[in-house]
């Protein structure tokens, strides 16, 4: 959950249509015949009733027909903190409202134009907006640690700290720049290829995105010999990190001011050339069962080799990352981080007592389980520490309960539903049993507790902002569930609409680590706001929602509704995905209890981990997780 503590970026340029592969939406003040910067998507005309022109002095009195995808009087409205905040006012489910910004002017009667509707059998076209979109996204990730970051270690450095340690924290930023520039230079040449104005071609020629396979090719192989290296040496540069801010001082708290002002935490950013090629991977796949020849089953054979690299580095990599944050997470035992261990499950449920239900989170490793209450803002404090090696799981006459019994302890436990319920049993199961079979001492004696969390880093920040969001909403997350938020990003406009509201806002929207970040535009460094995802529920509209769109997803928790709207049904829905997480603003991966869940209009029940969710009014949805 990020710190939103800067104004608002310079205001927009008019002439600016939307970029992004979930909206396409020419700007209310764009000039006539001339293409947007900064634009994915040609220039289209806007059209009267009558199919004329407007002029631009036109445009500002006349109340023309809106379009999107064929749907006329669609109103994207310009809204307020008077009238509508980034994130609906009134609500406020702890862990749900975050922090929220003046949203004035972030967009005023846009009409979307009809390229996306011509062209929306064109897999070759979506994937090459979706390689630009999340190119966006990738690119200010790899800033983050380039740029934001190592100002910060010069900070380290100017303060006096050991050169030793200020030169280990400056490796990921120097590791990545062999990365970062020709990310830009592919984030320009898809700019140019995706913003020639239609009308500018000759309708013989093939328009530079039909090319997008080539540029995908020349990229991956530019970069491979720089990719292997940097995976090869990703752990080390986690660990580094992670181990600087262990032993406290000035690297630890620049770690600390950096994950409170980052949606995503610093281990993270270091992994995502990693997570990234699994993105690349799944692209080039959809290029080459597409059609698009030779050079992009070359790309795919180039994207498929460094995939593999990196889920050689990533399992490792991630575990290590997540005990460490789990680590600066808890307060009262400093135990965590032993070799061997393994991260399995965290999430909130009740402990019985003679006092009632407790609230109370639990973390469950493979040789562990912590049980914690939250402390502070930002930490939670160990209660008990118990090894799985001499603990059994008995079953409870109590609902959705059941009892954790030891040497000395014997606790009672209830979750929030059956499903939570049967989640955490088959998870403890399992791990008692190979606890058994391979028996090793725990040290479960507690350790004072530490106030002094600015040195430490707590859970405040990017890095323990889903630990937080199971404690609020009584959730649970699996290894694999925290793995895929990490490995997971969309990026693009989506057209965003409240429950009780008559507008539509367009927003530049990023999906990573189960959150939806909120920005005016692509180009806006610090988000809007974000809204964490855990607990959630996505379907269709309803009937009674009243809205006869295409391409609409309902999020829902509890009595927090909101409406987001894509572009195309390429972009809503996902498609056949080959390792890595699968595309679609639809199948946003969202868990309840034990596993992930879709809602959808009929009674059927979620499947189980790996396998196809189906569902929808417009079609089939997959996840894959």
């Amino acid at each position: 959950m990020c710190s939103l503590t800067e104004e608002l970026s310079p205001e927009d340029d008019e002439r600016t249509v939307s970029s992004a592969s979930l909206c396409m939406s020419p700007g209310a003040e764009s000039e006539r015949g001339v293409a947007p910067l900064c634009s994915s998507t040609p220039f289209a005309m806007r059209l009267t009733n009558g199919y004329d022109v407007l002029d631009n002095r036109e445009r500002r009195h006349v109340d023309s027909c809106d379009t999107i995808n064929g749907n006329v009087n669609v109103h994207i409205v310009s809204e307020s903190t008077n009238s509508m905040d980034v994130l609906s006012g009134g609500e406020s489910d702890a862990g749900d409202t975050l922090s929220r910004r003046n949203n004035n002017s972030i967009s005023s009667r846009t009409a979307y134009c009809g390229e996306a509707q011509r062209r929306r059998g064109d897999v070759t076209y979506f994937v090459a907006k979706e390689l630009l979109m999340t190119e966006r996204t990738y690119k200010r990730d790899l800033e983050l640690v380039t740029v934001t970051w190592s100002r910060h270690v010069g900070r380290v450095a100017c303060a006096g700290a050991e050169g030793a340690e200020a030169s280990a924290l400056a490796r990921g930023c120097l590791a990545l720049e062999p990365l970062a520039l020709p990310a830009g230079a592919l984030l320009a040449r898809l700019d140019r290829a995706l913003a020639t104005a239609p009308h500018s071609r000759n309708d013989n020629e093939e328009p530079e995105y039909k090319k997008i396979a080539d540029m995908l090719h020349d990229y991956l192989t530019n970069i491979y010999d720089a990719y292997e290296q940097y995976a090869l040496g990703a752990g080390a540069l986690v660990a580094l990190v992670e181990s600087a801010r262990r032993r406290g001082g000035a690297g630890a708290r620049a770690a600390a001011e950096f994950d409170a002002t980052s949606p995503l935490p610093l281990a993270a950013l270091l992994l995502r050339p990693l997570h990234r090629a699994l993105h690349l991977r799944r692209l080039a796949h959809e290029l080459s069962v597409g059609g698009c020849g030779g050079r992009a089953r070359a790309a795919l054979e180039v994207s498929t080799r460094m995939a593999a690299l990196a889920l050689q580095q990533l399992p490792h990599v991630e575990n290590h990352s997540a005990l460490c944050q789990v680590q600066r997470d808890i307060t009262g035992y400093d135990k965590l981080l032993v070799a061997e261990r393994e991260f399995i499950r965290l999430g909130c449920l009740y402990k019985h007592s003679t006092k009632g239900l407790q609230q109370r989170m639990l973390f469950l490793f493979s040789d562990l389980l912590l049980i914690a209450s939250k402390c502070s803002v930002s930490q939670f404090r160990a209660h008990l520490a118990l090894p799985l090696h001499s603990l059994q799981l008995l079953p409870s006459d109590l609902p959705h309960s059941f009892t954790l019994s030891g040497e000395d302890t014997c606790v009672v436990v209830t979750a929030g539903s059956a499903a939570e319920q049967a989640g955490w049993c088959d998870a403890l199961a399992a791990a008692i049993e190979r606890a058994r079979e391979r028996p090793t001492h725990v040290d479960t004696q507690l350790t004072p507790a530490h106030t002094d969390e600015s040195s430490s880093g707590g859970g405040g920040g990017a890095g323990g902002a889903l630990t937080f969001v199971c404690w609020h909403r009584a959730a649970s997350l699996t290894r694999q569930h925290l793995n895929l938020a990490m490995r997971t990003q969309l990026s693009g406009y989506l057209l965003r609409k409240f429950k009780n509201s008559h507008g539509w806002q367009k927003l530049w929207v990023v999906f990573a680590a189960f959150t939806l970040f909120f920005y005016k535009s692509w180009q806006d460094e610090t988000p809007l706001a974000s809204l964490p995802l855990l607990g959630y529920a996505v379907c269709a509209p309803a009937p009674e929602d009243g809205i006869d769109k295409e391409f609409v997803f309902k999020l829902q928790f509890k009595n927090h509704v909101y409406f987001f709207r894509a572009d195309s049904h390429f972009t809503y829905t996902s498609f056949e995905p080959i390792g890595g997480p699968s595309s679609g603003w639809l199948v946003l991966v969202l868990f309840r209890g034990s596993g992930p869940s879709l809602t959808t209009t009929h009674p059927d029940e979620g499947p189980p981990m790996g396998s196809k969710l189906v569902g929808a009014a417009t079609g089939l949805i997959y996840v894959s997780v």
